[in-house]
């Protein structure tokens, strides 16, 4: 089995599962501090909670979630929830914290942005990751940066993900004219009002987007320490928290 064989049989897995939980981290070269970590929940079709530490000083402590209970979707910080728009929506701001995401609802969201639509794929040699041997395969995303998997041999489970961006002036300079589109700076806003950041603080990380990004290499590792499918999870856990606002409706 070659590599694009492999990112296939590992597509046709995860597209199969009834239900899905991991816990994993998120590392990131330009984020200090320790990994983030987080949960995952997921039924078909569209029950969904991904959940990760509000704050890791805050006292006492809460989380934050992105959830789903099959027909309404919010997103929780702290003690704020906000209703959002769409499932596709509420999974594509959920992919930035779990890079799993996309193979498990692939239908929904589109085949556009797949880490594992990878192009140039080398099967390196295996490797233990969390105590289990895993196929290692390296090639290039679809925008082009430097993308390791690691999947599990016995169940074509993705145990990490790596991705490495080299950020050059024309490409920092393209995403900054992103980012300070009008649609950016308001959903920007929105995030940053449902987080408790003072109005001023807003207009400050607006004001500084032409600093933000300095050319470098950026790496990103999404490690899931813990995978279990198709096992009974039950509806309470995609219960949506009361006090919800139509902010994001």
């Amino acid at each position: 089995m070659d590599g694009a064989e492999l990112l296939q049989k590992v597509r046709e897995t995860y597209a199969g599962f009834s239900t899905y939980s991991d816990v994993g981290t998120f590392e990131s070269a330009y984020s200090p501090g320790p990994p983030l970590e987080f949960q995952t929940h997921f039924k078909r079709p569209e029950k969904f909670r991904l959940q990760w530490p509000y704050s890791i000083s805050a006292k006492p402590k809460c989380d934050s979630s992105i959830c789903s209970d099959g027909d309404r979707c919010t997103i929780t910080h702290g003690n704020e929830v906000e209703f959002c728009e769409s499932f596709a929506l509420m999974i594509a701001r959920a992919t930035a914290v779990s890079g799993i995401l996309y193979l498990l609802v692939a239908e929904v969201l589109g085949p556009d942005n797949l880490w594992q639509d990878m192009s140039d794929i080398q099967a390196l040699d295996s490797e233990v990751v969390y105590e289990t041997e895993c196929f290692h395969l390296t090639g290039r995303n679809v925008t082009g940066d430097d993308t390791e998997a690691w999947i599990e041999k016995d169940s074509y489970l993705v145990r990490r993900i790596r991705e490495t961006t080299i950020v050059t002036e024309a490409k920092r300079a393209e995403i900054i004219a992103a980012l300070q589109s009008e649609e950016s700076l308001e959903l920007m806003g929105n995030i940053f009002a449902s987080s408790g950041l003072a109005a001023e603080a807003i207009e400050l990380a607006k004001d500084s987007l032409p600093t933000f990004l300095l050319p470098m290499t950026y790496q990103v590792t999404y490690s899931y320490s813990s995978v279990i499918v198709d096992q009974t999870i039950h509806d309470s856990v995609f219960q949506i928290q009361s006090g919800a606002t139509d902010a994001f409706k």
